[in-house]
């Protein structure tokens, strides 16, 4: 008997993909008729505007640097000049060494940044 069953659910679902409903059209309504209206064509004036002020952007995205604030026990520190105050600190000590590769350690329990610089000069700034 189970097999009787299998084989009718199997015909009716082979039927029912087969055999294809006829359905009246849409028909088109007054709002999909009427086109939409777009943005208006830019004049060569606005265009080259819209380059110069994209180009601004870009330039600006590209110089952009974050500011970054360490909070600590009640304490904050603003971390973005602090990689410039290492090279200046570096610097007057090692007027004429280049600087190739920088490590900088922050340790906010006790208020100073540690750093390394070309892997063997050590210094040390409080924040």
């Amino acid at each position: 008997m189970p097999k009787k069953k299998a084989e009718a659910a199997a015909a009716t679902s082979e039927e029912a993909k087969t055999s294809k409903v006829k359905r009246a059209p849409k028909k088109a309504t007054a709002a999909k008729a009427q086109k939409k209206p777009g943005r208006k064509p830019m004049t060569a004036a606005q265009k080259a505007e819209a380059a110069k002020k994209r180009a601004e952007d870009l330039k600006k995205a590209a110089n952009m640097k974050p500011s970054i604030i360490l909070q600590f026990q009640g304490n904050d520190a603003d971390l973005s000049g602090l990689v410039d105050a290492v090279k200046e600190d570096f610097k007057s000590k090692k007027k004429r060494t280049l600087i190739t590769e920088m490590q900088l350690y922050i340790k906010p329990e006790e208020n100073t940044v540690y750093y390394v610089i070309n892997g063997d000069f050590q210094g040390k700034l409080p924040l």
